[in-house]
């Protein structure tokens, strides 16, 4: 699995099935706590994570539970783990709906010059988080470069992505 970032707004639990390492780090700049617990056959492991950057490196025995609490809420990590493939038997589940970030996400779409419509994995929430960029330059909504209904992005008439540019899409959702 590769490093995926969330937005916590209540506790996260996910269960591994299988052995594996993994990483949890703390992103945003606040002062308040993050909490990791992993429990596994050998026991549990309790870490806090104070400061933006401090991280919770661990190896998890077959099967395990990791559990994040913040002090307070929303809450900002980096969860990364790696073993073998379907690590996790569920998806990371969080009690109070917490917004998963998608970073450098390609939308689906022929870019050819002509094509104006590309599609994203999830509709962004909020909408207003979506900043999409073409070839490295942030695309401006509304009616400038681009409208966004749900995950569907349309680049205004005379604005077709050309051959070839690089289109890459940042938002929670």
């Amino acid at each position: 699995m590769n490093d995926a970032a969330y937005t916590l707004d209540g506790q996260l639990d996910a269960t591994i099935p299988g052995g594996g390492n993994g990483r949890i780090v703390k992103l945003d700049r606040s002062a308040n706590p993050v909490t990791v617990t992993l429990r596994d056959g050998s026991g549990t492991d309790t870490y806090v994570l104070r400061g933006q950057g401090d991280e919770f490196t661990f190896h998890a025995g077959a099967p395990a539970q990791i559990v994040v609490t913040a002090e307070t809420y929303p809450a900002s990590i980096l969860l990364n783990l790696t073993g073998q493939p379907g690590l996790l038997s569920t998806p990371l589940a969080n009690t109070g709906g917490a917004l998963v970030e998608h970073w450098g996400e390609i939308p689906a779409g022929d870019i050819d010059g002509v094509n104006r419509v590309y599609t994203l994995t999830e509709a962004p929430n909020p909408s207003t988080s979506l900043m999409l960029y073409r070839d490295g330059l942030q695309m401006r909504p509304g009616g400038n470069d681009y409208r966004l209904a749900g995950n569907v992005i349309t680049f205004e008439p005379g604005n077709a992505p050309e051959y070839d540019a690089v289109i890459t899409a940042n938002y929670t959702a």
